[in-house]
C-alpha cells in the first residue's frame, strides 16, 4: 500500500485488493429464509467504496460550485437590476435635461432676435439725435446769422438815416 501514499495509483490489474469478485446467486433456501425481511444494501469493495467516496466528493464539489455560482448570479441579477433602475432614471433626467435646454435654445433665440431689434432701434434713434444735434447746430447758426444780418442790416439802416 506504499504506492496509495505517494499518490500514484495503479491500474485495478495491478491492484488484486481492487478486483471485484464474482457474484453468486443465493440458493434457493437462502432466498426462501430472507423472503419478508428487509433486504440489505449489499456490501461494497473496497474499490467500490473508494470509487463511491470519489463519486460523493466529487458530486458535494460540484453542488457547492453550484450554490456558489447561483449566489453570485443573484448577487449579479440584483446588480443588473439596481443599475438598470439607475439607467431608466438617468435616461428620465437626460430627457428632462435635453428639454430644459430645447426650451434654453428657443429663449436664447427670442432674446437674441429682441436684442438685434433694440440695437437697431438704438442706432436709429443716435442718428436721428446726431441729425437733431447737426440740426439744431444749423439753426442756430442761422438764427445767429439772421440775428447779426439784421443788427447789421438795422445799423447801416440806421447809420443811412443820419
Amino acid at each position: 500500500m506504499l504506492f496509495l501514499q505517494i499518490g500514484y495509483v495503479a491500474p485495478c490489474y495491478e491492484r488484486p485488493d481492487l478486483i471485484v469478485p464474482q457474484y453468486k446467486k443465493p440458493s434457493l433456501l437462502k432466498r426462501i429464509s430472507l423472503f419478508g425481511t428487509t433486504k440489505r444494501p449489499p456490501q461494497l469493495s473496497a474499490a467500490e467504496q473508494l470509487i463511491q467516496h470519489s463519486i460523493r466528493k466529487r458530486a458535494t464539489a460540484f453542488v457547492d460550485a453550484r450554490d456558489d455560482l447561483e449566489t453570485k448570479i443573484g448577487r449579479l441579477s440584483r446588480r443588473l437590476n439596481f443599475l438598470m433602475t439607475e439607467s431608466d432614471l438617468w435616461r428620465d433626467k437626460f430627457v428632462t435635461f435635453e428639454q430644459y435646454a430645447e426650451k434654453l435654445s428657443v429663449e436664447a433665440q427670442q432674446l437674441r432676435a429682441k436684442i438685434n431689434k433694440e440695437q437697431r432701434e438704438a442706432k436709429r434713434l443716435s442718428g436721428l439725435v446726431t441729425l437733431t444735434a447737426a440740426e439744431k447746430t444749423k439753426l442756430q447758426n442761422r438764427k445767429v446769422f439772421h440775428f447779426h444780418f439784421s443788427t447789421l442790416s438795422s445799423n447801416f439802416v440806421g447809420h443811412r438815416a443820419t
